[in-house]
C-alpha cells in the first residue's frame, strides 16, 4: 500500500507542478522529458522506501535529469522539488531498512579504541561543526530580510545536501559501495554534458558561438554553469579515485567502461563551460590525488612538470614570459585564442574588459562580501541576500560598474550571508578532512578489520557439536566451545 501510494503522489506532484517540464527549445528532448520524468521520479521514490541505497545512486546519476524537469510546488514561502520528495522518501527508507552494523552494542573500552583513529575523531568533530552550521544557518534564515527567499535556498542549499549526506552515513556504506557512490556521480556529470549538448547543439556552429551562448550552457542540467563546472571538478578526481580503486572493489568491466565514458563526457562538459576556475579546481583535485596515488618521487615530479606543460593550453601564464619576444608572444597568443576563444584569453588579463568583468569586479564583490560579514559578524545578511546588499554603496566602490549576485569566493560569501561563525565552522569541517587524511597508513584499520573478522567467526551461530545442548561437558561440545572463544578473546571482546 505504501509503495502504490507513493508512486501515485510523485506522478500527481510532477503532473501538478509549478511550472511546466523545462526544456528551452520546444522539440524531442521536450517531449522525452515529458513523457518519462514522472514515472521516473515516482519509480525512484518507491524504490526509495525499500532499497534505499540502489535509490539513492539513481538520484545522485539522474539529478541532471531531474533538474532537467523543473519540478516544483509552491507550498507557502517554501519552494519544493523533487530532491525535496528523494530526500524524505530516501529518509524514510533509511529508518526503516537499515540492519544494525558494526558499531551496535560497541563497550566503552571500544569507542575508546575508535577514538584515537584520526578518521573516527575527525568524523565527530564534522559532524559537531555541520550541526551548529544548520542551526546558524536556520537563525540566520529567520532573521533575514526576506525569509522565503532564504528558506528556500537553507532547504535546497544546506538541509538537503546535508540530508543525502546523512543518508550515506546511516546506511554504512562498504568500500565499494563508496567506490559506487562515486560511479553514480560519475554518471551524473555524464548525464548533465548529454542534455546540454542536446539543448546547445544548434547553437554550437563555432567557437565563438559557444562563447557567446557560454552562460546559457547548462539550463538543461544545473540552470547555471558556473554550478555546472563546479559539479565537474568535484567530481572528476572522485571518478578518478573510484577507477584507481576498480580492482580491489571487485567492480564490474562495464562500470569500469561507464566510469571512463561519463569522464570523457564530463571533460567535455568542463570545456564547454568555458570556466577558468573550474578548469584549475580540476586540474588541482586531479593532480593532488595522482600526488598521493604515486609514491616514486621521480613520477611525482614527472607528474607536476607535464602539468604545468598541460596548463599552458588553458592558463596562459606563458604570456607574461613571452612578452620580452613578440613574436613568440604572438604566435602563443594565436594557438590560445583559436582553443578557448578571445574572450576567455582575455579574461585573464584585468587591463581588458573581459578580465574587469572576470577578475576585477570579482575582487570588489569579495572585499564587499568582508565588509558585510564585519558589519554583520553574527548571522550575516541572509542566504541569497548579498546581492540585494551589494547595491548598498557602504560595501560596493565606486569604481564597481557590474551587478554580482554573489561574492565568487566561498569563506567570504559564507561570512557575509552567515556570520563569521558559520565561516568558522565551515574551515572547522575542511579541517576536520584533512586531520582524518593526516599519515593514513599510520592509522591502526588493519588492526581493526582483523578484530572485527573475528567478531563475525565468533558470533557464527553454528558453532557448537551435536551434543552441546544435551552433553555440554562432553569433548566434542568442549573443543568446539574453545574454537569459538579463541576468536573472542583474538579479538579482545
Amino acid at each position: 500500500m505504501a509503495a502504490i501510494l507513493t508512486f501515485a503522489a510523485v506522478v500527481a506532484f510532477v503532473a501538478r507542478s509549478d511550472h511546466p517540464l523545462l526544456a528551452p527549445q520546444a522539440g524531442l528532448l521536450r517531449d522525452f522529458l515529458g513523457a518519462t520524468i514522472p514515472v521516473a521520479a515516482a519509480t525512484v521514490a518507491t524504490l526509495a522506501l525499500y532499497r534505499p541505497w540502489k535509490a539513492l545512486l539513481l538520484v545522485l546519476a539522474l539529478t541532471p535529469f531531474w533538474n532537467a524537469g523543473y519540478v516544483a510546488w509552491q507550498v507557502g514561502p517554501i519552494q519544493v522539488i523533487l530532491q525535496t520528495v528523494f530526500v524524505l522518501a530516501l529518509a524514510a527508507g533509511a529508518a526503516t531498512t537499515r540492519r544494525g552494523g558494526p558499531n551496535i552494542g560497541l563497550s566503552a573500552p571500544d569507542l575508546s579504541v575508535l577514538g584515537r583513529i584520526n578518521g573516527f575523531a575527525a568524523f565527530r568533530l564534522a559532524g559537531v561543526a555541520v550541526a551548529g552550521f544548520i542551526g546558524i544557518a536556520a537563525i540566520s534564515t529567520v532573521a533575514s530580510h526576506d525569509v522565503a527567499l532564504s528558506a528556500t535556498v537553507l532547504l535546497h542549499g544546506i538541509v538537503e545536501p546535508i540530508g543525502l549526506a546523512a543518508i550515506v552515513v546511516f546506511l554504512r556504506p562498504s568500500r565499494r559501495n563508496l567506490v559506487t557512490l562515486a560511479v553514480a556521480l560519475g554518471v551524473s556529470i555524464g548525464v548533465a554534458t548529454a542534455l546540454n549538448v542536446a539543448e546547445a547543439l544548434p547553437r554550437m556552429s563555432s567557437l565563438a558561438a559557444i562563447q557567446a551562448y557560454r552562460l546559457g550552457f547548462a539550463r538543461a542540467s544545473f540552470y547555471n554553469v558556473g554550478l555546472f563546472a563546479a559539479v565537474i571538478a568535484i567530481t572528476v578526481p572522485l571518478v578518478l579515485a573510484a577507477l584507481a580503486a576498480r580492482r580491489s572493489s571487485g567492480l564490474p568491466r562495464w562500470a569500469t567502461v561507464l566510469m571512463v565514458v561519463a569522464l570523457a563526457l564530463g571533460l567535455g562538459g568542463l570545456f564547454f563551460s568555458l570556466s577558468k576556475s573550474a578548469w584549475i579546481a580540476t586540474g588541482s583535485g586531479t593532480i593532488l590525488l595522482l600526488l598521493f596515488v604515486i609514491h616514486s618521487w621521480r613520477r611525482r615530479l614527472a607528474l607536476i612538470v607535464a602539468s604545468v606543460a598541460i596548463s599552458t593550453l588553458f592558463i596562459p601564464w606563458p604570456a607574461l614570459v613571452l612578452q620580452v619576444s613578440p613574436n613568440l608572444d604572438s604566435g602563443y597568443r594565436t594557438v590560445m585564442v583559436a582553443l578557448v576563444g578571445e574572450s576567455r584569453f582575455d579574461s585573464w588579463n584585468p587591463a581588458t574588459i573581459a578580465g574587469r568583468g572576470s577578475l576585477t569586479e570579482r575582487f570588489y564583490a569579495a572585499d564587499a562580501a568582508v565588509l558585510m560579514a564585519l558589519a554583520n559578524p553574527v548571522l550575516g545578511v541572509g542566504l541569497d541576500q548579498f546581492g540585494v546588499n551589494y547595491l548598498n554603496p557602504v560595501y560596493r566602490p565606486a569604481q564597481a560598474h557590474d551587478y554580482v549576485d554573489h561574492a565568487h569566493s566561498l569563506f567570504p560569501e559564507i561570512g557575509a550571508e552567515l556570520g563569521l561563525p558559520a565561516a568558522l565552522l565551515i574551515f572547522v569541517i575542511y579541517a576536520a578532512a584533512l586531520w582524518a587524511m593526516q599519515k593514513p597508513a599510520t592509522q591502526p584499520v588493519g588492526d581493526f578489520e582483523d578484530a572485527w573478522r573475528h567478531v563475525l567467526l565468533y558470533s557464527e551461530h553454528t558453532w557448537g557439536a551435536w551434543c552441546s545442548i544435551s552433553e555440554p561437558n562432553r569433548r566434542e561440545t568442549r573443543e568446539q566451545w574453545a574454537i569459538k572463544q579463541g576468536y573472542a578473546s583474538t579479538a579482545d571482546i
